[in-house]
């Protein structure tokens, strides 16, 4: 059954509202460096269109790495702009609020696993996007790569990225939080 809460924070040029959450079990046979492979290889035919842009290479520093058997409850936001500042609100913004939310950033894989196990859970007619924080040289910040899924229709049919400069001016954030032990 979908629970709906509606969390907000107001700001002078956006809203974000928790629209959905969810539990998701991770597979046991999750492997976390082969993931999008698998994915896209298992699903490329169910899209209308996916870049050919995308490629496991551009997630390999990924600092969350979600755990098989672990069940993590997935949240959905809706992020919304008033007219006035329709050139939309920074990903840095949208970043920091969720970061003080203690949400785990899950990137293209937590894509990839609710588009696979949850499909039903996505908001219809809206596209879903999932940041994610990258580690290099010991050094965290968000991946410059934006996965991207799109509905046509109530149907997610359009995988694409966008670049995390991106000013959002609607749509919805795909957010994990921490594993229940």
């Amino acid at each position: 059954m979908k629970k709906t809460i509606n969390q907000k924070k107001r700001s002078t040029d956006f809203t974000i509202s928790l629209a959905n959450e969810f539990e998701i079990i991770i597979p046991s046979d999750y492997d976390h460096d082969k993931e999008v492979n698998r994915f896209l290889e298992k699903f490329t035919k169910d899209f209308y269109r996916i870049e050919p842009e995308i490629k496991a290479e551009l997630f390999k520093n990924a600092s969350v790495k979600l755990k098989p058997g672990n069940t993590y409850l997935a949240k959905i936001f809706t992020v919304r702009v008033p007219y006035e500042n329709i050139m939309g609100v920074e990903m840095k913004k949208v970043i920091a609020f969720l970061k003080k939310q203690e949400l785990l950033l899950v990137g293209v894989r937590g894509l990839t696993l609710v588009y696979e196990l949850k499909k039903n859970e996505f908001l219809k007619d809206n596209f879903v996007v999932s940041f994610e924080e990258t580690v290099f040289d010991g050094k965290y910040s968000i991946n410059p790569v934006l996965p991207c899924l799109q509905s046509l229709d109530s149907e997610y049919k359009n995988f694409t990225f966008g670049s995390s400069d991106f000013r959002m001016s609607g749509g919805s954030i795909l957010c994990f939080c921490d594993p229940k032990p």
